[in-house]
């Protein structure tokens, strides 16, 4: 499978497999039945540019996710179900909205995996509004943006 394709993964991660002490938590939008004014946000725009980096970077992007908790860290993950996977070399822009379909959730995901630094700035905005906005280096390291919607109460 080639780096800009998208993944469909019917199987759970290895740390669920393994059954280290995690629990799965649903993520479910819009159930507060006493609220009827849904504020799910409907899309996210993710825009990244590399102005410098030794080797491709990868971009992951999901609206398809669970997070889960590892009980013996408190450590929260996410469990991607599906995902748009990118490569990102020095100099290449990127700039792409993606539907967030019912659960209003979106996951981006920049890493660089060489020991040389990356020069990089990765921007996200739902529904039209900035949400994160990081510009820096990253030296064998990921930055990262989560947001998962919750109508609860």
């Amino acid at each position: 499978m080639g780096m800009n394709e998208r993944r469909r993964s019917s199987r759970l991660p290895a740390v669920v497999r393994g059954g280290a002490g995690l629990v799965a938590f649903a993520v479910l939008g819009g159930c507060n039945v006493f609220d009827t004014d849904d504020n799910r946000p409907e899309r996210a725009r993710v825009q990244v540019e590399v102005s410098s980096a030794p080797s491709p970077l990868r971009l992951i992007v999901s609206t398809d996710f669970v997070e889960l908790v590892d009980q013996d860290t408190g450590t929260i993950l996410a469990a991607l179900n599906e995902a748009d996977t990118f490569a990102l070399a020095a100099g290449d822009s990127f700039d792409q909205t993606f539907s967030l379909e019912e659960l209003g959730s979106v996951l981006a995901r920049l890493t660089e995996t060489e020991d040389e630094e990356a020069t990089v700035r990765m921007r996200v905005y739902l529904d039209g509004g900035l949400e994160y906005d990081r510009t820096g280096t990253l030296q064998d390291a990921t930055i990262e943006y989560r947001f998962v919607y919750s109508n609860f109460f």
